[in-house]
């Protein structure tokens, strides 16, 4: 299966076992996005064609809080259609550092590889270096990883947490991309 859920006492991605009757609120998944199945992936290079997801539903607004388990990864999810900065998140026994999938950094499957967001007293620092303009900001449909600091602990996105400039677009590439809800039209 291609959505998969992060279980944390299994240490893994597990498959969503039904998806018409699993709701996604506020549950972070992972997504592999194959594209058009009518292109034969078993050439040497695969030419990218356009693929275009849709969401349906209310936006989410208010302050969210996620709980963090005390051992382990947690995922959690952006839950609004903006950037919001990790820097201002309020953590409660959660290390000041989170795990980013970078789509575009090549890994064992040439599908993308985590990379490590940590503060280092002054500015975030990331390794390896990410091939997509990963930062601080944690995108719109982007998920992360976070730890505890050995005992259970809450991490909490705000309103006050979202910036109103996107810094690069980890997800897309460069290009126009028209909001059909509002028809507005955002450079990326």
């Amino acid at each position: 299966t291609s959505i998969k859920f992060y279980d944390n006492p299994a240490v893994n991605w597990r498959p969503v076992p039904n998806t018409n009757a699993t709701l996604v609120g506020n549950t972070p998944f992972m997504l592999f996005i194959r594209g058009s199945r009518g292109i034969n992936l078993n050439g040497p290079t695969i030419p990218p064609n356009v693929t275009v997801l849709r969401a349906k539903g209310n936006l989410i607004t208010g302050d969210r809080t996620f709980h963090v388990a005390p051992n382990g990864f947690t995922a959690i999810p952006n839950p609004y259609q903006s950037p919001t900065n990790f820097a201002t998140l309020t953590r409660n026994n959660v290390q000041n550092l989170f795990y980013l999938w970078d789509p575009k950094l090549g890994g064992t499957n040439g599908v993308g590889g985590y990379v490590t967001v940590s503060w280092n007293g002054s500015s975030y620092d990331i390794t390896p270096k990410p091939v997509s303009p990963e930062s601080q900001y944690i995108q719109p449909w982007q998920s992360f990883l976070v730890k505890s600091t050995g005992t259970a602990g809450t991490l909490t996105i705000k309103e006050s947490d979202k910036v109103a400039i996107i810094t690069g677009n980890v997800f897309r590439m460069n290009g126009t991309v028209t909001n059909t809800s509002s028809q507005q039209t955002v450079r990326v």
